[in-house]
């Protein structure tokens, strides 16, 4: 007797006194918006997006405001806390992950720079430079 192999996936059908559950492309639990492949890219996404359209409502209302201790607060508190959440589950591990996270923290700093200096930071600044200027830490690991 032999058994073939064949390359296609089977893939069930589930029902529940005889009504067929439908299956999901993206599911949402506790935050994390989690894929099929949990690739987490669509979590990604969303977050990013989240995160500077928070970021420009920070900016947009926080222009007469010439602290810049409120500023890391707000940043932190709104902002930061939403792009770490559930990273332990969703670890930003790829690169494009982390670059895309990090975008958003280096439009932070460059504002809060131009805030101090008076002038916006020159195109192609160095992430470095300005993570240790303002002493913060990167999505990247170490």
């Amino acid at each position: 007797m032999s058994f073939s192999r064949s390359k296609s996936v089977v893939i069930f059908q589930y029902n529940i006194e005889g009504s067929v559950l439908g299956r999901v492309t993206e599911y949402r639990d506790l935050g994390v918006l989690f894929d099929q492949r949990l690739t987490f890219v669509p979590h990604v996404r969303a977050t990013v997006s989240d995160g500077l359209r928070t970021l420009g409502f920070i900016i947009r209302n926080s222009r007469d405001l010439s602290e810049t201790g409120s500023l890391f607060l707000l940043f932190t508190a709104l902002v930061r806390s939403k792009l770490e959440y559930g990273c332990v589950v969703w670890n930003p591990g790829y690169k494009i992950h982390i670059e895309s996270l990090e975008k958003i923290q280096r439009r932070f700093l460059k504002y809060v720079s131009f805030k101090i200096d008076g002038v916006y930071p020159c195109r192609g600044i160095q992430d470095g430079y300005l993570l240790s200027r303002f002493n913060v830490n990167s999505f990247a690991r170490p």
